[in-house]
């Protein structure tokens, strides 16, 4: 399972579950909470036997600016609504009701996710319901009780103490019948310090009182960290577990793990994953702990067996799960795994272990950077049917944070596909994965399929074939040409792969069959008796009701009917009448005269000006709203937002500092009316400046003022917005992310030290703005985008972070800057713009300036790690760098892509010989480069007309003196060896429509002044690439005749 957009973080936590479907299989759970997404959350409840959705339950409307982390914890629970299944909890720490990330816990229906009850946390920044656990009937009353984590210090340490409170399962169910409450709803109440609660469960009756008792985790606690024991019926301590070696947090993790020594308790799994750098798990003898009491070194009682890590750092034992039975021997099994706490290094690994024998049974690894393989872990029922345990694994940070979730066969021989859908008359394909593990390396296998199910199976030489073998299985033998890897021979980490490819317009005689797949190893050769058979993996057949039978259905020619396009929301329908906009604006059956892609008559506009003395409902410039919060909560969709010159705060002075200016999907928001214009083309921006501020108190740069009130960032855009979503013709300032203990790096509330200015989650299109003053703790100072945004004609300048001081740009994300200028930035790494991405993906700079910015290291202009960065027509001068790197550079694989562009006076103060060479103005590796001036050039980057000569610059750092303030000037003088030197067709054409004539097919109209673009100096030979007939200039600012 993959989660549906990219920052949803699915597999943030998973849960199997019993049979919810009656097809006598284990179900399970799936939570995407949306992490770094405005937004609530979601859970997904799936048929073990198909991997197909039974229900979703999205979270509430968020209550606060960042989101509730709906599905951030799951735990079943028995049956408390009498209608014979089991009910799922889930948690949501960061619901705001009772206070900034006071938390809340929902108990939802079995039967279709329906809400049953719901309960709040006591105080702000407890994070109740952040951990929950499955503890059963605790106090006797015949119904499952609720075990709950309020860790307070889970992620802001001194944020609020850590509790654990156990709810009761006849309270709950009492409620929901709507009946008189027999007591209270909390049995249990247990308070400690910060960070209390981080790992919870049930450890059997260890004081003897006929009562489950409970463990809880305290890894911050001492030099060690702590499990305490605590009675389940009265919540007094009974004893408590330490370890004194320092940084090792023990209690990270917990798990009961069964009865694995024969005795009357159950065995504790305690995880440590900073023991020794490498990280250890214990299994405690569950005997043992049966009346203990006082504080315990650990390492002073009897301990089963010991794990340790293998690797340095990768934290093993910072997750653990039990109570499957994986390899049918009756013996309960365990799983550990080591999630790597750098979320920029390691995939992370869950390793599953015998119970009986602590031998390795079998191990899953992430195959990328990141994807923290193993962050949630439930172990038990059986999925597949073939009589093993099975486990599921979450990946929350796989595929650029969308997240996944892997549910993996306890049988030796396990068979995983990428799909379980596949469309007859579209056509695709579908992945298999043949996990057998070392015991099988080398043995011969093969993958048959049958139309006729899976029960009872096929006996094959001691083995269960869990398929019935029909004539589509004599098919699949035959290699028929839609298969490959379909017969072959494991791997030496007994792993092999196989394919169905189906074209389109396939027969549909079988449409709405399910097939199912399963392989049979065979020792050394074939011809050999089977050895192991895998479990069975279900294929749905189905025709795509969005295949294009009539090209009229398919206005857009994107190969799906319009139909679709508007039900995934790839197109917008503003009118309802069943054609996408895009479509009857081409046609010329609608009217954009504003070119936002949007048609007019869709669009209602809702004023807002602060001088406004009306009855403020926004219905006119009169009657103008004077807070713009409140008008941008009141536009309906497809509407736009105008905004008269002054001066608008997201919130009063004791507002909260997540307080933010948030862009509606699909609503335009413009600046730089006076008030009383009619159209968007009467408002000038400058003569009326609009400025969204973050210093709520008016106090930056007075004596006493200080950065405490500012908000975090003065406007959000969500990950739902797109590019209809606009800002425009503002000043955005002086916001601050963050002054608090929350933004300390290695604690790790990153969404709250990023982009000051703006926080940008989706893909709006900004345009005509200037971002000032603004300060960040960690990444952005004044911009952090996570998507694909556009901005044009903008200007960032004065902004401070730890990375990109005008901009960070993060994994996946590619935006685009056209004509934009980001001067006077500063940074520890990256003065302008910091870019982290994936290979080959990246922000693009069009005819941008990047210009007197300053860095400690990795770049005073831009920096890439790991992505690629185009600057086309751009000139990056004057910036300053303490280390020998000051334009532009990269590691651990960034590139570059430059062309037409200028690249001079960037000055490296310490470790170079040339502070003003070639090797100041750009790292060498992984650049290609063509019409470029690089000072210094030596030619040894190779690449077709680029320069080395003075491009004689009007006047850098101006009359004040001082690099990167307003009255630079980096424009060329007559005479510019760059002038008609540049390369045409990287600036491209006016794509993006800088001029608004709704004409796209010419050349770029503008430079990054404003001036003419791709203007001719009769003087100067057109030595560069021309476009339409025109050769620009190098460099972002045209010379004009």
């Amino acid at each position: 399972m993959h989660g549906a957009e990219v920052l949803d973080g699915l597999g943030s936590a998973v849960q199997l579950l019993p049979d919810l479907n009656g097809d006598g299989r284990a179900d399970f759970a799936v939570g995407a909470p949306q992490p770094d997404r405005f937004a609530a959350g979601y859970v997904e409840v799936h048929s073990g036997a198909l991997g197909t959705e039974l229900f979703r339950i999205d979270g509430p409307a968020w209550s606060g600016p960042m989101g509730d982390r709906f599905g951030a914890a799951l735990a079943v629970l028995g049956d408390l609504d009498g209608d014979g299944l089991p009910e799922l909890a889930v948690g949501a720490p960061e619901d705001d009701d009772a206070g900034l990330e006071s938390g809340a816990v929902s108990i939802h229906s079995g039967a279709d996710g329906a809400l049953l009850q719901r309960v709040a946390g006591l105080q702000a920044g407890e994070r109740f319901g952040a951990v929950l656990a499955s503890v059963g009937d605790v106090n006797g009353d015949g119904l499952d009780d609720l075990l709950v984590a309020a860790p307070g210090g889970h992620l802001h340490p001194g944020a609020a103490p850590g509790r654990v409170e156990l709810l009761s399962g006849a309270w709950i169910a009492q409620t929901v019948a709507g009946q008189p409450t027999s007591g209270p709803a909390a049995l249990l109440d247990v308070a400690g310090p910060a960070g209390f609660g981080w790992a919870i469960g049930p450890v059997g009756d260890i004081g003897g009182d006929g009562s489950i008792d409970l463990a809880v985790g305290s890894p911050g606690a001492g030099a060690g960290g702590e499990v305490v024991l605590i009675d389940g019926g009265t919540g007094a301590e009974l004893a408590r577990l330490f370890s004194p070696l320092a940084g090792a947090r023990l209690g990270e993790a917990l798990a009961d793990a069964g009865d694995v020594a024969g005795g009357r308790e159950p065995e504790l799994l305690v995880g440590a994953p900073g023991h020794g750098g490498l990280g250890r798990v214990r299994l405690v003898d569950g005997g043992v702990l049966v009346g203990l009491s006082g504080s315990v070194d650990i390492d002073s009682l009897a301990v089963l067996r010991t794990h340790d890590g293998a690797f340095a750092g990768e934290r093993f034992g910072s997750r653990l799960a039990s109570g499957g039975d994986l390899d049918a021997d009756g013996i309960v099994d365990y799983v550990v795994a080591a999630c790597d706490g750098a979320l920029t290094q390691g995939g992370g690994r869950a390793a599953a272990y015998s119970g009986q024998s602590g031998a390795l049974l079998f191990e899953l690894a992430g195959s990328q950077s990141g994807e923290l393989a193993g962050w949630s872990l439930a172990l038990g029922g059986d999925v597949d049917g073939d009589g093993h345990g099975d486990l599921v694994v979450g990946l929350p940070r796989a595929q650029t944070w969308r997240g996944a979730a892997v549910v993996l066969s306890g049988g030796e021989a396990t068979l995983v596909s990428d799909s379980h859908l596949l469309a007859l008359d579209a056509g695709g394909s579908v992945g298999f994965e043949l996990w057998g593990g070392p015991a099988l390396a080398a043995d011969f296998y093969v993958l048959v399929g049958s139309l006729s199910g899976t029960s009872p199976g096929t006996p094959i030489a001691g083995v269960v074939l869990p398929i019935v073998v029909d004539t589509y299985t004599l098919y699949s033998l035959a290699a028929p040409p839609e298969q490959s890897g379909f017969i072959g021979v494991l791997d030496a980490a007994g792993r092999g792969s196989a394919t169905i490819v189906l074209p389109p317009n396939t027969p549909p005689a079988l449409a709405g069959a399910t097939l199912h797949y399963a392989w049979l190893a065979v020792d050394g050769a074939p011809g050999l008796p089977g050895s192991h058979a895998s479990n069975p993996v279900p294929l749905s057949l189905s025709i795509d009701s969005c295949a294009v039978l009539d090209p009229q259905l398919d206005c857009n020619t994107n190969g799906q009917l319009d139909a679709c396009d508007l039900l995934q929301g790839l197109e917008l329908d503003c009118n309802d009448n069943g054609v996408p906009d895009s479509c009857e604006l081409a046609a010329g059956t609608a009217v954009d005269a504003d070119f936002d892609g949007l048609i007019d008559a869709c669009q209602s506009v809702v004023f807002v000006d602060g001088d406004a003395t009306g009855v403020a409902d926004g219905s006119s410039w009169a009657h103008a709203y004077n807070d713009l919060s409140q008008a941008l909560a009141a536009v309906p969709e497809f509407g736009q937002v105008w905004v008269a010159e002054g001066v608008y705060r997201p919130g009063p002075v004791g507002s909260a500092p997540e307080t933010t200016f948030s862009l509606r999907e699909h609503v335009g928001l413009y600046g730089g009316f006076a008030g009383g214009e009619s159209s968007l083309a009467q408002r000038d921006s400058q003569a009326n400046p609009t400025i969204l501020d973050g210093d709520l108190a008016a106090d930056d740069g007075t004596l006493g003022g200080t950065l405490i009130e500012n908000v975090w960032s003065v406007v959000t855009a969500p990950a739902s917005v797109d590019r209809f979503a606009v800002l425009d013709g503002f000043t955005v300032r002086r916001g601050a992310a963050d002054e608090s203990a929350e933004c300390d790096p290695v604690v790790a509330m990153f969404d709250k030290c990023r982009g000051a200015g703006l926080y940008c989650l989706g893909a709006p299109t900004v345009r005509d703005c200037v971002f000032e003053d603004h300060f960040a703790a960690y990444n952005g100072g004044a911009l952090y985008v996570a998507a694909d945004a556009l901005f044009v004609n903008c200007t960032v300048r004065r902004s401070v972070a730890l990375r990109g001081g005008a901009a960070y740009v993060d994994i996946g994300a590619a935006p685009t800057f056209v004509n934009c200028r980001l001067v006077g930035n500063q940074a520890y790494e990256g003065g302008a713009l910091f870019a982290n991405g994936n290979p080959g993906q990246g922000p693009m700079l069009v005819s941008c300036v990047v210009h007197g910015n300053g860095a400690a290291t990795r770049a005073g202009g831009l920096f890439v790690t790991g992505g690629q960065v185009t600057l086309a027509g751009c000139t990056v001068t004057h910036n300053s760098c303490l280390g020998p790197l000051a334009g532009v550079g990269g590691d651990f694989g960034g590139t570059w892509q430059i062309d037409g562009s200028i690249l001079w006076g960037n000055v490296g103060l310490f470790g170079s010989s040339n502070l003003g060479g070639e090797g100041a103005q750009l790292d060498g590796s992984g650049v290609t480069i063509a019409r470029s001036c690089v000072e210094g050039w030596s030619g040894a980057l190779g690449g077709t007309g680029n320069i080395g000569t003075d491009p004689l610059l009007a006047d850098p750092d101006g009359v004040d003196g001082v690099l990167g303030t307003a009255d630079d000037d980096v424009s060329l003088l007559a005479g510019s060896p760059c002038i008609d030197a540049g390369d045409g067709p990287v600036l491209g054409l006016d794509w993006h429509d800088l001029d608004l004539d709704g004409i796209i097919l010419e050349s770029m109209p503008f430079d990054a002044a404003g001036n003419a673009r791709f203007v001719d100096a009769p003087s100067a030979p057109n030595s560069g690439l021309p476009l339409l007939g025109k050769v620009p200039d190098m460099g972002a600012l045209e010379r004009q005749n």
